[in-house]
């Protein structure tokens, strides 16, 4: 079987097929949001909620529970339909000085992301 590389304009990647399929029918869909109205959407169509916090601590993510279950609540679902995911990253490395690089570059973002939402 030839193997095909897609071309983008600043990467190239090989081109994958991924056998796997979901169990779940129908798929569920998740929701990245942290406003009400993002929220009372996803509890109104019944998709599932899934929150990073946006990329604060854990008393952001403890405000951003109550966030959803307020929006839930005030759409009448049951808060147990939310499927709350908690959206994090880490990076596994045997090199300290690629963790650190990891983690320079997390710190960036976060502080890019608390700017943009200012």
């Amino acid at each position: 079987m030839e193997e095909r590389t897609l071309e983008f304009r600043h990467y190239k990647i090989p081109q994958t097929r991924i056998p796997a399929r979901p169990v779940q029918k129908p798929l569920p869909i998740y929701v990245a949001g942290h406003t009400e109205a993002i929220l009372r959407a996803a509890a109104r169509h019944g998709y599932r909620v899934l929150s990073s916090g946006r990329v604060g601590s854990g008393a952001l993510l403890a405000e951003q529970h109550q966030v959803i279950k307020d929006a839930f609540a005030a759409e009448g679902v049951p808060l147990a339909n939310a499927h709350i995911t908690v959206n994090r990253f880490c990076h596994i490395s045997d090199s300290k000085a690629e963790g650190l690089r990891f983690a320079e570059n997390a710190r960036a973002i976060a502080l890019l992301a608390r700017q943009a939402a200012e």
